[in-house]
């Protein structure tokens, strides 16, 4: 695979930077812009330059972790590529290693070989100074850098700036408009097209916890028959011409009874959540990824890490004041597909109240 414009500007600035001491710098790459393919092609420039170097992949994200190997293993084909996840039942270490962060975190003299240490989802890595991340990254002398869609968290801002931040340099930015924009014009990026819902949820008085929206609070206020019927309604008549469709909802119960509404007005649908076993949830993705199923809905399994190019439908049901989870869910619709001009986003309006005097 030929790597686009783009992607050989991004790996030129990233390995121009790493070179740079105490320099950690990210990639911004938008869903759909081609990470994992950036990943590889950096992994190969380094060690083009540096032969005897050793590399990580560092997630806490199995459907990362997965997607992650399997792109190293087309990409380095005839070389032995590590995956050490206890999740994935796989504990092996090799030139270049996928891991999760979980299962090595406590286990630095494994790697202390390493040259560089690429964290995929960087924006996941908390500010806290005894994260797993840092506490990993303290013990084993190594570059860091980081890949992402969205460089900012909420309650901090951009992580490369601030205080406590891990990373400090952004190499290459995609989601800046200029280039964000000639993406979507050249065909690399698909079209979003953002609409709010006829439906209005009114979020006016939800407490909020860990500076998003109470979860049980909304579930409470919009977990009813009269919102959900709506809800459903309007997903139906706007989805009539559009082919694969991906609904957020707030928490499991509000997921399931929004996938039964979508059944019984017709609609081959789904829903996976964290208390499905990880095989069933697996399986149910494959058959969404398959075309078996038309719709599916999820509670915040689906945000990263979920490649099906032909989503053409969001509806985002999950009033959030986190700009990650927002971008992050919306961003399941960028990827290009043959038969797909656009991808339609439906977002909850939130209602607003009207004074007396109005």
């Amino acid at each position: 695979m030929e790597a686009r414009w783009y992607q050989t500007e991004s790996d030129d600035a990233l390995m121009a930077d790493v070179q740079i001491e105490d320099c950690h710098p990210i990639i911004v790459a938008p869903t759909g812009s081609g990470k994992s393919f950036m990943i590889c092609n950096f992994i190969a420039s380094y060690l083009t330059k540096n032969p005897t170097a050793k590399i990580l992949v560092l997630s806490h994200i199995q459907e990362i972790l997965e997607q992650d190997f399997d792109a190293l293993n087309e990409f380095f084909y005839g070389i032995e590529v590590g995956l050490y996840s206890s999740g994935l039942d796989s504990r092996i270490i090799k030139k270049i290693t996928v891991a999760g962060i979980q299962s090595v975190w406590r286990r630095p003299e494994l790697f202390k070989g390493v040259t560089v240490v690429i964290v995929d989802e960087c924006h996941l890595v908390t500010i806290k100074q005894n994260g797993m991340y840092r506490k990993f990254l303290s013990h084993i002398d190594a570059n860091y850098v980081g890949f992402t869609a969205t460089h900012f968290r909420l309650g901090h801002g951009y992580i490369h700036k601030g205080p406590n931040n891990l990373f400090n340099k952004i190499s290459y930015d995609m989601s800046k408009p200029e280039i964000f924009n000639r993406l979507v014009d050249e065909g690399y990026l698909t079209k979003l097209i953002t609409k709010a819902t006829l439906m209005k949820m009114n979020t006016e008085d939800i407490k909020i916890r860990a500076r998003d929206f109470a979860i049980d609070e909304l579930s409470k206020r919009f977990d009813r028959d009269a919102v959900r019927d709506e809800a459903v309604e309007e997903i139906i008549e706007f989805g009539y011409n559009y082919k694969r469709w991906l609904t957020f909802a707030i928490d499991i119960e509000h997921a399931e009874h929004i996938n039964s509404a979508l059944c019984k007005g017709g609609i081959h649908s789904a829903v996976v959540h964290s208390k499905m076993h990880k095989s069933k949830r697996k399986e149910i993705i494959q058959s969404y990824r398959d075309g078996e199923y038309r719709s599916i809905v999820n509670v915040d399994i689906l945000t990263m890490g979920l490649n099906v190019p032909d989503i053409d439908l969001i509806s985002m049901l999950r009033p959030t004041h986190s700009p990650v989870i927002h971008v992050q869910a919306i961003g399941r619709g960028l990827r290009p597909f043959p038969t797909k001009t656009h991808c339609l986003v439906r977002l909850c309006r939130k209602h607003k109240k009207v004074r007396p005097n109005q």
